[in-house]
This record gives structure tokens, C-alpha cells and sequence, in this order.
């Protein structure tokens, strides 16, 4: 038993008005990334810039913070002026004993903190294919030839037609090619 080949002219209709649009979406869509790529490369290296800066200006703040504890207390506490003068110069009281501790742990006229490395910078979105983009024309052009491609294609093959004008459309088509092909087609003699 077989079954008819006949298709809704409906449902054919709304196959092509569903490809047209979708191949319309792809196209708008390349345009847009070619467009909007060193837009959006330039906003997400000044985020980071300015995530960077942030972080240092934090480390900065943390470091006068604690400078301006070591002079209040150099200035206020004869005691801890004394500690860090001998710290500082080596010199040992007669009869006191010395014990080894972590670096961070000694008294130390210089700071530790303002020492420490900075927290590494979050990437917020990867720039390896923007910068692709951005900086090699053969691939911006190449984008945009994709999508004008696909826009003529959508607009040649997938318009909304009548049923009664599709195998005329269709049979237009072909001759179209076949002539494209006769005389751009390579003959058995020119091989």
C-alpha cells in the first residue's frame, strides 16, 4: 500500500515562512557580532581595568591603614619605638633568647601586607573570539559575506509563494541553474 506524496500547501507554507525567518535570525545575528564585537572587546577590558584598579586601590587603603597604626604607635608608645628600633638593628638585650618565627609573624618595620600579591583579575567573559574577530578583517568579512549569502538565499528560495505558482517558480529555477551550469560548466573536452 502506498501512501500519497501530496503535502499541505499549508503546512508547506509555514516550513518556509519558519526557514525564512530563522535564516533572516542568523543573518541579523552575524551582522550583529561583527558589529557589536569591538563594542563589547572595549567594555569588558575596562570592566577588568577598572576590577584591577579596585583591587589595588583596596591594598593601597589596607597599607595606609596600617602605616598610620605604626605611627600612632611610634609616636604614642615609647615601648613599641624601642621594640622596633632594636628589631630593626639587630641588637639583642644581654640574657634574652631568640626563637625563630614565620616571617609574617616577626615585628617588622615594612609591611607584609602591601607585600602580599593582588588577587588575580575575574575574567568576565572570554575575549579569545572577540579579539579574533575584532582584529582579523579576513574573519569580520567573511562573517558578513556568510550573512548577506544567507540573506539572498532566504529571499530567493523561501518566500512566501502561492500553491499554484510553486512548480512554475520551481521549474524557473532549474532552467536558471541548468543554463548557469551549461555555460560555466566544464565540458569533456576541456578536462
Amino acid at each position: 500500500m502506498t501512501t500519497p506524496t501530496t503535502t499541505d500547501p499549508a503546512k508547506q507554507s509555514v516550513i518556509a515562512s519558519l526557514a525564512f525567518w530563522f535564516c533572516l535570525l542568523v543573518a541579523a545575528g552575524l551582522f550583529a557580532i561583527v558589529v557589536l564585537s569591538p563594542k563589547l572587546l572595549t567594555y569588558i577590558e575596562l570592566k577588568n581595568e577598572f576590577y584591577a584598579n579596585q583591587v589595588r586601590l583596596v591594598a593601597l587603603e589596607e597599607q595606609v591603614g596600617y602605616l598610620e597604626k605604626v605611627s600612632d604607635a611610634l609616636r604614642n608608645d615609647p615601648e613599641f619605638a624601642k621594640e622596633l628600633a632594636r628589631v630593626e638593628f639587630g641588637a639583642a638585650r644581654p640574657g634574652d633568647e631568640r626563637i625563630q618565627v614565620d616571617p609574617s609573624l616577626s615585628l617588622d618595620g615594612s609591611s607584609e601586607e602591601a607585600q602580599q600579591p593582588m588577587p588575580a583579575q575575574p575574567i568576565l567573559w572570554p575575549t579569545g573570539p572577540l579579539e579574533l574577530l575584532v582584529h582579523h578583517p579576513k574573519i569580520r568579512i567573511g562573517a558578513l559575506a556568510a550573512a548577506a549569502v544567507i540573506t539572498l538565499l532566504a529571499f530567493t528560495f523561501l518566500p512566501e509563494r502561492s500553491s499554484e505558482s510553486a512548480p512554475q517558480e520551481r521549474k524557473k529555477t532549474r532552467r536558471y541553474f541548468s543554463k548557469i551550469a551549461e555555460r560555466y560548466g566544464r565540458s569533456s573536452g576541456d578536462a
